[in-house]
């Protein structure tokens, strides 16, 4: 542990997958203190510290993940095709569910519009934003390990903290959209084909 820490300066958190700064205006910062350091002065928690030591998690970006997905409200048992649709061939009834198939790929693809943008702006914007703060610290003869540097220029700006969680969230938004959007395209095509069967049987 660092021998000139005193209490009420930064301290470092590993929650297993990277560090970061807590300070202490932040609401996690005492709960962080019960955990002891290690002799890198890194605090290691559990995931089951972790739910009290974020004051945002990754669950929350799963949850809108899936919230949106939700919103999407895919009426799966109606588009699926059935074996009576496979047998009986019916038209129309193909067709209908060949639109309705498309129209949720549309607005999939409408999501994913505004998505994307926001995503790669928050990306570029973040890595710009950091790497001027690295380039001042070391202009300042500060250099502590590459990852905690980022985990420090990150943590002790909100905005950048709101940006990098911004970045999180539209990045499991956009991925749990590709795949509802797979999902519905191989319908369309399922549908597609049956439906291009059924027109190239003779009329009787």
């Amino acid at each position: 542990m660092n021998e000139n820490w005193q209490e009420g300066d930064p301290i470092i958190v590993n929650d297993g997958l990277e560090n970061f700064v807590l300070y202490k205006e932040d609401n996690s910062y005492l709960l962080a203190l019960k955990v002891e350091p290690g002799e890198n002065g890194i605090r290691h928690v559990t995931p089951t510290q972790i739910e009290n030591v974020h004051t945002w998690w990754w669950r929350q970006a799963v949850e809108k993940s899936e919230k949106l997905v939700e919103e999407l409200a895919v009426p799966w048992g109606e588009l699926m095709l059935t074996n009576l649709d496979i047998q009986d061939g019916n038209m129309m009834a193909l067709s209908e569910k060949l639109a309705r198939t498309s129209f949720y790929i549309v607005q999939v693809n409408n999501r994913l519009t505004r998505l994307v943008p926001t995503q790669i702006a928050a990306k570029e914007m973040l890595e710009h934003a950091v790497n001027r703060i690295l380039a001042r610290d070391d202009s300042e003869g500060r250099k502590p390990a590459a990852d905690i540097r980022r985990a420090a220029a990150i943590s002790r700006d909100k905005r950048l903290r709101n940006m990098k969680i911004e970045y999180i969230e539209s990045t499991a938004a956009i991925k749990a959209l590709e795949v509802l959007k797979e999902s519905l395209e191989t319908l369309w095509r399922t549908i597609s084909r049956c439906l291009s069967v059924r027109l190239r049987e003779p009329l009787e």
